[in-house]
């Protein structure tokens, strides 16, 4: 073998070499950053394959979550109706000379035409509802809505029950009583207590008021200046003591 072609071999195997290690350098270098990110990465969750179904195959079925029944509401218990409670404040309470429970003074007073009348002749066998009013300014006004209710709601729905109504004009002569009740119609009796005889007894102050009396003449409930409030709760109150007063009698 010549010289020249030992030389030419070498060279060869040399390129061969050097190609071989830039192979293997380039293959076996990794950027360490991406392997970095590789390593981080979470695995990837494997998802169970579903089953395809054939044509014409039924789904299977799920099993269904049993419901209960919404619960029923329970029913709003009612409490029973009761006489209402007198709230006054503390100028209205010093006002009045008698309350409830205190037996409601009597007196002998004349009616509009004149003629004494006695005070067990106008009460109810079961209650009485007395109205104590006048003729005077704004209580003038408050009073006339009274006698009206009164004679509305009381004289006539209440009338066949056992309960009364009587009017009694305070301070004033029966001829003003009687130009203030022109065009009113009204059933129930009306006294004059012109020097306030009865009414001294009762109160000093505050007009109209209004008195529910029991059979044996006690006061169960009163109100004063008339309002709307008064009416719901005079309502009241003789219902329900209409009831307990028919209680023993159904035993």
């Amino acid at each position: 073998m010549g010289l020249g072609k030992m030389n030419t071999t070498w060279i060869s195997l040399a390129h061969s070499l050097i190609l071989c290690c830039l192979l293997l350098l380039i293959g076996g270098c990794q950027n360490p950053e991406e392997e970095a990110n590789t390593e981080n990465q979470p695995p990837v969750p494997q998802t169970e394959e579903e089953t395809p179904t054939e044509p014409g195959a039924e789904e299977p079925e799920t099993a269904e979550t049993p419901t209960t029944p919404d619960p029923k509401p329970e029913p709003v218990k009612q409490e029973p109706l009761t006489i209402p409670e007198v709230k006054l404040s503390g100028t209205h309470a010093s006002s009045c000379k008698v309350k409830v429970g205190d037996t409601f003074p009597t007196a002998t007073l004349p009616n509009l035409e004149g003629e004494e009348t006695e005070w067990g002749s106008v009460t109810g066998e079961k209650l009485t509802v007395v109205l104590f009013w006048t003729d005077a300014g704004l209580t003038g006004m408050y009073s006339q809505e009274a006698i009206q209710d009164l004679q509305n709601k009381v004289a006539g729905s209440f009338q066949d029950l056992g309960v009364s109504v009587v009017g009694i004009y305070v301070g004033g002569k029966a001829e003003d009583a009687k130009s203030f009740l022109e065009g009113t119609e009204t059933s129930f009796p009306m006294l004059v207590d012109a020097e306030e005889k009865l009414y001294s007894e009762v109160a000093t102050d505050y007009l109209p008021r209004i008195y529910v009396l029991d059979s044996e003449g006690k006061i169960v409930w009163f109100d004063l200046e008339y309002t709307l409030s008064t009416q719901r709760n005079l309502m009241q109150t003789l219902k329900v003591s209409l009831q307990e007063e028919a209680a023993p009698n159904a035993s």
